[in-house]
């Protein structure tokens, strides 16, 4: 099961409802002012980053969680 600080990557209501994904959307809008302020696509880039390894760092399991085929919890990695 994702823990409380991961990323549940998927649709429906138990990402919505998820700790993980309520906790993320407030990272977001907490740095959505420094984002819209920050010039130029690198200054922009190295906030995405920061709020990236704010996740990882508090989870165990890597922070952005998705389903695979046979139903286990698995880490996506960079890429989904």
């Amino acid at each position: 099961e994702p823990g409380q600080y991961d990323v549940i990557c998927s649709r429906g209501s138990l990402p919505k409802k998820h700790p993980g994904n309520i906790w993320f959307v407030s990272l977001v809008e907490q740095n959505c002012e420094r984002y819209i302020q920050a010039e130029g696509k690198m200054a922009k880039s190295i906030i995405v980053s920061e709020i990236l390894d704010i996740v990882r760092k508090n989870s165990p399991r890597g922070g952005f969680v998705k389903m695979d085929d046979d139903g286990r919890w698995c880490e996506t990695g960079d890429h989904l």
